[in-house]
Formats: structure tokens, sequence, C-alpha cells
């Protein structure tokens, strides 16, 4: 269900800086939405794909499930050509079934595309251009959650998460930018999470990748704008998707003897109470299409009050209270779940395997954590 259209108009492609930085801040802060001002020439407009996003030709990466799949059909809807990346398009079963019941089958055609592999990227480009000429708008989607505690999370591991979640993105970005800038013009948008803004225990893979991605968006942003391409990030917290369940079964737990197993004794039940409560994905797939479609794109969006309430409390709190709040959370789960031991995992600590936490949320599919699909970690009380 789309959001109502109170985050449509903000002002951001003036040139003013100091202007934008201030109400950037007081957005992110507040969540409120500063109002449309007239126009004062075309330089302050985004230019959206044919009248505001209807008609447009998109790629989106990581389609196999969650939030990519859902916001694949919600442009095809629109009247969108989608390229839908993925893996493996034998896995497209899902998507084509949502666009078919949408009316919007025709329009979405599935492309291989594993973002850590040049060659499929490349292939993939080419392919998009030779079909339809143009590429209006991408949605770097892709991506898998990384759990761990930092002591024993192989560095192997933190190479695969960056390749994918950081690499991978900067890889499809490069690769369409030559056709953008020819073109005049395009929409970008980065599939980030809150974890990007604020840490949390047994997720710093992510969190750390997440918070390259941010980096990342601003420097883009302001690279690319001269070109009249808009780039925004968009900061889910957890949502509810199938993933959930088996993200949390095959979690590897420390060893019962291990320093850290007290504290993931305590995070466990917070995990698996965000998987049962998390938010609809709709809404960010939603916030996907309001970056991609908005006259004035905004850099940041947050899909929802969790999220907003969340990097409001990242921006005007002193470290020390975000801290206190989140161990006391973790004091409270103890008390709470007290007995609760680590159960498949046990004695199979991830250095001892050379893998991570499988602690994934967002949507993806149901097997280990790869490229190519989005899954987001469960973000307990509210925190990434």
């Amino acid at each position: 269900m789309e959001e109502s259209g109170r985050e449509k108009a903000v002002p951001g492609a003036d040139g003013r800086g100091l202007e934008n930085a201030v109400q950037g801040t007081e957005e992110r802060a507040q969540g409120n939405v500063v109002p449309e001002r007239k126009e004062s020439g075309q330089g302050n407009v985004a230019p959206a794909a044919k009248e505001h996003g209807r008609g447009g030709v998109a790629l989106v990466t990581g389609t196999s499930s969650g939030f990519g799949m859902l916001t694949a059909v919600r442009l095809a809807r629109l009247g969108w050509t989608v390229y839908a990346g993925m893996r493996n398009p034998e896995r497209g079963g899902e998507l084509m079934a949502r666009a078919r019941a949408a009316g919007a089958a025709e329009r979405i055609r599935p492309v291989r595309l594993d973002v850590t592999r040049e060659d499929e990227i490349r292939a993939a480009v080419e392919t998009i251009l030779a079909e339809s000429g143009r590429i209006d708008a991408l949605v770097n989607n892709a991506g898998f959650a990384a759990g761990g505690f930092f002591e024993f999370v192989p560095l192997a591991r933190w190479r695969e998460q960056f390749e994918t979640n950081v690499f991978g993105l900067v890889a499809v970005t490069q690769a369409v930018l030559p056709a953008m800038r020819k073109q005049g013009g395009g929409r970008i948008v980065l599939v980030g999470s809150v974890s990007g803004r604020i840490g949390f225990p047994g997720l710093s893979p992510y969190a750390a990748s997440k918070h390259a991605v941010e980096g990342l968006a601003e420097s883009l942003r302001l690279e690319l704008k001269p070109f009249g391409i808009f780039v925004s990030i968009v900061e889910p917290a957890s949502y509810r998707t199938p993933i959930w369940e088996k993200g949390l079964r095959d979690a590897m737990l420390p060893p019962a003897d291990s320093p850290y197993a007290p504290m993931y004794r305590k995070l466990q039940p917070l995990f698996r109470r965000s998987a049962e409560g998390g938010g609809d994905p709709e809404r960010v797939a939603a916030a996907i299409v309001r970056a991609l479609t908005d006259r004035r794109p905004k850099l940041r969006y947050a899909p929802g009050v969790r999220e907003r309430a969340a990097l409001a409390m990242k921006n005007l709190a002193p470290w020390s209270w975000i801290e206190w709040s989140i161990l006391r959370v973790l004091a409270g789960a103890g008390k709470a779940d007290g007995k609760q031991r680590p159960a498949s995992g046990e004695g199979q600590h991830p250095a001892a395997t050379g893998e991570g936490n499988h602690l994934s949320a967002s949507g993806g599919e149901s097997r280990p954590p790869a490229a190519g699909e989005e899954k987001h970690p469960p973000s307990p009380g509210g925190l990434p």
C-alpha cells in the first residue's frame, strides 16, 4: 500500500548547500517535511523518468524476494520497464506470480545478475541498453547480512560482506553511469539500513558495510548532481519477511564456553521478537518508489516512524544515552529469557567453520546469504 504524499516535495536540487544541509538535518532529526516551493527554473527539479517515473526503464538488483521483488512489481505496475536482476533467474517464480497478479508481468524482464561478477554486470547493462536504449533508474538492493561477534568473524567473511554490500554496489553503479550521463539524467537508489547509522552488537560486519554505503551515498549525490543524476538512500529497520524463520534457525551460535555466549543468549530473543513483529516490507518498497518519482528527491528516506525515531535519537542524543538504552534492553532480555541456551549451533563457533552468523532479515531466499539478494538484519526494540 502506498504511503501518503506528505514527503513528496522537498527542495534539494537548487545548489543551496547550507540551506539544504540545515533542512536535511531537521528532516533526519524530526521526520518533518519542507513545503514545496514554486519553481524558479528547471535546475531545481530532478528529471524523473517520463512524467515522474511512469514509463521509465529501471534496473533493480536482488529481486528474487524481499524489498527488490516488491519494488520491481510496484514499478512495473506504474508502467516502468523493469529489468529484475537476480543470481538465478530460475528462482524468479514468486516475482513473476506477483507481477501477473498485478497485471504487470509483461513489463518485468528477469536478467542474470550476481553483483560480485563483473561479466554478469556488463552483460546485464548491455542487454538493457540494446533492448531499451536507456536506463532511467538503478535500485541497488542486493546484499546480505553477516552476523557474529567481531573478535571471531574471519577476515574472509568480512571480505565477502563488503564484496557484495559495497563493492558489488559500486560495480553496478559504475556500469550504468555512462548511459545515465549520456542521456542527461537518472535516479540511483541505494538500499541502506538503520544499521548504517547505529551499530548493534553481533552485527559489526553488516553495520560496517552499511555505514560505508551511507558515506558513498553522500559523495555520489554531490558528484552526480551536476549531471542531472540524483542519488538517494533508503534506510529501513527490520521488516517481516519469510526469511526470518530460516535465518534464525540457521544462525550459528557461539559455544557455551565462549566469552560472548551470555551476550548472545540475550540477543537471541530480541532477534526472534523482531522476526515475529517486523514491519510490512511493502513500506520499504513504497519508500524506494518515492525516491525514484519525487520531483525533488531527498538524500535520505526513512520508510516509517520506527526508523525516524531511531535516527532522531542518533542525531540528537549523546552516545552515552544510546549506549545505556541498548545495554538496558540487553539486560532486560537476559532477565526475561535467562534459561535460554544455544541450540543448533552449540559447539560450532563461526571462527572454527570459517563462516559468520546468518542473521538475515529482509525477505531474501531461504538459503545461506550470498550475492544478489537483499537481506536486512533484525532490529530489536526498533534499533538496528
